[in-house]
Protein backbone atom coordinates (compact mmCIF):
# COMPACT_ATOMS: atom_id res chain seq x y z
CA UNK A 1 0.00 0.00 0.00
CA UNK A 2 2.84 2.29 0.59
CA UNK A 3 4.10 2.07 -2.94
CA UNK A 4 0.77 2.52 -4.16
CA UNK A 5 0.65 5.75 -2.68
CA UNK A 6 3.31 7.23 -4.57
CA UNK A 7 3.08 9.52 -7.03
CA UNK A 8 3.94 7.57 -10.71
CA UNK A 9 6.75 9.98 -12.31
CA UNK A 10 9.62 7.50 -10.83
CA UNK A 11 7.81 4.36 -11.97
CA UNK A 12 6.90 5.58 -15.84
CA UNK A 13 10.37 7.11 -16.31
CA UNK A 14 12.17 3.20 -15.11
CA UNK A 15 9.59 1.52 -17.10
CA UNK A 16 11.36 3.13 -20.52
CA UNK A 17 14.63 1.40 -19.13
CA UNK A 18 14.29 -2.59 -19.71
CA UNK A 19 12.20 -1.85 -22.69
CA UNK A 20 15.49 -0.80 -24.48
CA UNK A 21 17.13 -4.28 -23.06
CA UNK A 22 14.18 -6.99 -23.78
CA UNK A 23 17.04 -9.20 -24.53
CA UNK A 24 18.66 -9.21 -21.14
CA UNK A 25 17.60 -11.78 -18.66
CA UNK A 26 14.60 -9.97 -16.05
CA UNK A 27 17.91 -10.52 -12.94
CA UNK A 28 19.61 -8.23 -15.41
CA UNK A 29 17.23 -5.47 -15.99
CA UNK A 30 16.00 -5.06 -12.54
CA UNK A 31 20.31 -4.80 -11.55
CA UNK A 32 20.00 -1.94 -13.93
CA UNK A 33 17.40 -0.35 -12.71
CA UNK A 34 18.82 -0.34 -9.03
CA UNK A 35 22.09 0.96 -10.46
CA UNK A 36 20.34 3.97 -12.57
CA UNK A 37 18.39 4.57 -9.19
CA UNK A 38 21.07 4.55 -7.20
CA UNK A 39 23.39 7.07 -9.87
CA UNK A 40 20.00 9.75 -9.42
CA UNK A 41 20.39 9.28 -5.44
CA UNK A 42 24.52 9.95 -5.68
CA UNK A 43 23.28 13.58 -6.89
CA UNK A 44 22.52 14.22 -2.72
CA UNK A 45 26.07 14.48 -2.35
CA UNK A 46 27.18 17.19 -4.68
CA UNK A 47 23.77 18.95 -3.34
CA UNK A 48 24.50 18.12 0.62
CA UNK A 49 28.24 19.89 -0.28
CA UNK A 50 26.82 22.90 -1.85
CA UNK A 51 24.22 23.34 1.40
CA UNK A 52 27.06 22.75 4.07
CA UNK A 53 29.22 25.34 1.79
CA UNK A 54 26.28 27.59 2.09
CA UNK A 55 25.79 27.15 5.46
CA UNK A 56 28.88 27.74 7.73
CA UNK A 57 32.14 26.75 4.68
CA UNK A 58 34.13 24.40 3.40
CA UNK A 59 34.35 22.46 7.22
CA UNK A 60 31.08 22.01 7.17
CA UNK A 61 30.27 21.03 3.73
CA UNK A 62 32.61 18.34 3.56
CA UNK A 63 31.62 17.03 6.94
CA UNK A 64 27.66 16.90 5.92
CA UNK A 65 29.06 14.96 2.67
CA UNK A 66 31.08 12.75 4.21
CA UNK A 67 28.54 11.65 7.29
CA UNK A 68 26.31 11.03 4.02
CA UNK A 69 28.34 8.81 2.23
CA UNK A 70 29.47 7.11 5.33
CA UNK A 71 25.29 6.29 6.33
CA UNK A 72 24.66 2.70 5.03
CA UNK A 73 20.96 2.95 5.32
CA UNK A 74 21.07 5.80 2.99
CA UNK A 75 22.46 3.61 0.61
CA UNK A 76 20.49 0.57 0.77
CA UNK A 77 17.63 2.97 0.79
CA UNK A 78 18.58 4.83 -2.74
CA UNK A 79 19.12 1.40 -4.34
CA UNK A 80 16.22 -0.12 -4.17
CA UNK A 81 13.78 -0.30 -7.35
CA UNK A 82 11.52 2.97 -5.76
CA UNK A 83 11.33 6.57 -5.81
CA UNK A 84 12.91 7.46 -2.78
CA UNK A 85 15.69 8.32 -4.82
CA UNK A 86 13.57 10.85 -6.72
CA UNK A 87 12.48 11.88 -2.94
CA UNK A 88 15.99 12.37 -2.01
CA UNK A 89 17.05 14.63 -4.79
CA UNK A 90 14.33 16.60 -4.77
CA UNK A 91 14.85 17.54 -0.78
CA UNK A 92 18.04 18.27 -1.33
CA UNK A 93 17.36 21.19 -4.37
CA UNK A 94 14.81 22.52 -1.90
CA UNK A 95 17.07 23.01 0.87
CA UNK A 96 19.67 23.80 -1.36
CA UNK A 97 17.52 26.76 -2.91
CA UNK A 98 16.49 27.77 0.77
CA UNK A 99 20.34 29.15 0.78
Amino acid sequence: MYEAQQAPLYYWLSAQVPKLFLDWALADRVLLLRFLTLMVASLVVPLTYLVGYAAGGIRLALTNSILLVAMPQFTMTASRVANDSFAAVDVALVVWQTF
